[in-house]
């Protein structure tokens, strides 16, 4: 609604200043209508800047707010899955890695370099996992690809945790 009342007002400064423009052309003072176009330039011009600069920060706003929720989720998430990944129990590990590549593919858009590191690492550890089944070496690395999700769940998470 605010971006109606700032067109609306510009419109309104705009139509002023051209009846101004008009009236000292036709009372032949041409050094005040030159003015008045300068006027009218400088008027369109800190509009437009005016216009860009709320156009950016609107974005920033946005992705802020986007941010924020995308902490309050991966909080969410961290209180539901383990503290801490069962060496015992490699699905439990699959499971908390999974859960946590879903979230960080849902978020792609908000942490790209994020997403594309843990899902390197963390595919990596799984296929090596895959290539050793029912062994200590599985269980540690699904181990270590789970605790890696949770570290970077509750690094996302920060402050939203408490």
């Amino acid at each position: 609604m605010s971006a109606f009342y700032f067109v609306f007002g510009f419109i309104g400064t705009m139509a002023s200043i051209v009846a101004l423009i008009v009236e000292l052309m036709r009372s032949r003072r041409g050094g005040l209508a030159i003015l008045g176009i300068l006027a009218v330039l400088l008027s369109g011009f800190s509009g437009y800047a005016f216009f860009r600069y709320r156009q950016a920060t609107d974005e920033k706003l946005v992705l802020s707010g986007q941010k924020k929720q995308a902490s309050a989720e991966a909080a969410e998430l961290v209180k539901k899955i383990p503290y801490s990944p069962n060496y015992y129990s490699p699905g439990q590990c699959r499971g908390i890695v999974f859960a946590g590549l879903a979230f960080f593919e849902q978020h792609k858009a908000l942490y790209p370099s994020t997403y594309e590191a843990i899902s390197k690492t963390v595919l990596k550890d799984i296929d090596y996992a895959q290539a050793h089944p029912d062994s200590s070496d599985e269980r540690h690395t699904m181990e270590t690809a789970a605790d890696s999700i949770i570290q970077a769940l509750r690094a996302l998470a920060g402050g939203a945790l408490e």
